[in-house]
């Protein structure tokens, strides 16, 4: 029987209601709004006094900030004018909220935190239709914000679209996981219709790549269900995926033809590929520890970000701070192994990285944190009801 909504504790609608608005915005000044304001006080029951415990968050966030604490003075040293040191405060910021987020649900019951999340997809669903509606029978700002970018793409009160999209992407297949569980599937069927009609709404490309992959990871894990051997299931997915690779190694010109066609068909795309293009030189200058926070990539003689996650964790970190984050996800991935549907959520916000910097986005480490404590929760009673029939058995 399913825990209903109205049992989740006082203090936890501040995280929920934190994380519906953290798309929003175009309500902060500086880099504050309602939903940063939100998650840190409902974080301050958490830290510090919890932080010293060593843990797969504890770890990537104190070697990714050393790591461009260095790049940082290295920049400094070497190209000051590209270095922003007001860009590292959110990730000091996000690092205490994941903390938080963590140590918090890690305190929940397993059923508690499905509650939490699949009432923060749902809110969130909602008040952007609610959002979408009062655009455009209404007003086109909220309080302030812009509710649309430049009148065509919903923005849902950010400063750009990809605020909502990335947030989206991701909600959608944590309702494509209820979904696949059973749960309540008519309003699941219609909260996961929302999402993709908010997704469209945005009219961001890189959405729908996240989406399009997304699916892909999830079609290759329902084929894998049936198999209840873990070993078996590794190896029909790693059967999956080379599979793929050989179809991609002998479609490549037929691939890459159909993907400049769809960057060409982006009103910024080849712009992006010029963006792209300047991490070569950004590299050598400090190929380790990168150079810290900033602007390090260039168009039109303007300095500007990279505009993708990897290249710019590659030019603020280094090849250091880029295997901090694969160490992370390789962990990350090894928790979802008892719920491979929770990789989808994993893969539509990695890949909407390749296309923006998704990773210094407050909605993007929410998932990130409810998929790495679900995984870890379920992956602990599938290992106690393992060991509870052993222990009958013998």
């Amino acid at each position: 029987m399913q825990t209903k909504i109205t049992e989740i504790k006082h203090w936890d609608w501040l995280l929920v209601c934190g994380l519906i608005c953290a798309p929003m915005t175009g309500l902060r000044i500086w880099k504050i709004g309602p939903a940063e304001v939100m998650c840190f006080v409902w974080g301050l029951r958490y830290f510090p006094r919890r932080y010293y415990r060593v843990n797969i968050l504890t770890k990537f966030f104190f070697w990714f900030l050393l790591v461009m604490g260095i790049g940082t003075v290295i920049g400094y040293l070497r190209v000051p004018n590209q270095v922003i040191l007001s860009d590292g405060v959110p990730w000091l910021y996000l690092g205490v909220i994941a903390l938080a987020m963590y140590d918090g649900l890690k305190q929940n019951s397993l059923a508690y935190n499905e509650l939490l999340l699949r009432t923060f997809s749902r809110g969130a669903v909602l008040w952007y239709l609610f959002l979408w509606g009062y655009s455009r029978w209404l007003n086109p700002k909220f309080f302030g914000a812009f509710l649309w970018y430049g009148g065509v793409r919903y923005t849902g009160g950010g400063s750009n679209p990809h605020q909502l999209a990335v947030l989206m992407c991701g909600l959608v297949f944590c309702f494509v996981r209820e979904l696949v569980e059973g749960r309540t599937l008519g309003w699941n069927l219609l909260y996961f219709m929302g999402s993709i009609f908010i997704v469209g709404q945005t009219k961001s490309s890189t959405g729908y790549l996240a989406l399009t992959l997304g699916a892909a990871v999830t079609l290759a894990v329902l084929t894998t269900r049936p198999l209840e051997n873990s070993f078996r299931r590794g190896v029909l997915l790693l059967a999956e995926f080379l599979s793929v690779l050989l179809l991609v190694l002998l479609l490549h010109q037929w691939i890459f033809a159909v993907a400049m066609r769809w960057i060409e068909s982006d009103p910024n795309g080849l712009g992006r590929l010029e963006i792209f293009s300047h991490i070569k030189s950004i590299f050598k200058l400090s190929p380790l520890f990168g150079l810290g926070p900033g602007e390090h990539s260039a168009i039109n003689g303007n300095q500007i970000e990279f505009h993708n996650t990897y290249l710019e964790v590659l030019a603020a970190t280094g090849l250091v701070g880029m295997m901090t984050l694969i160490i992370f996800t390789i962990q990350l991935i090894k928790r979802c192994r008892f719920d491979l549907i929770l990789l989808a959520i994993v893969t539509a916000m990695y890949v909407y990285g390749f296309a923006g910097f998704a990773m210094r986005r407050l909605a993007y480490w929410g998932l990130i944190v409810f998929v790495l404590v679900l995984g870890e929760q379920i992956t602990n009673a599938k290992l106690q009801r393992e060991q509870h029939i052993q222990t009958k058995t013998s």
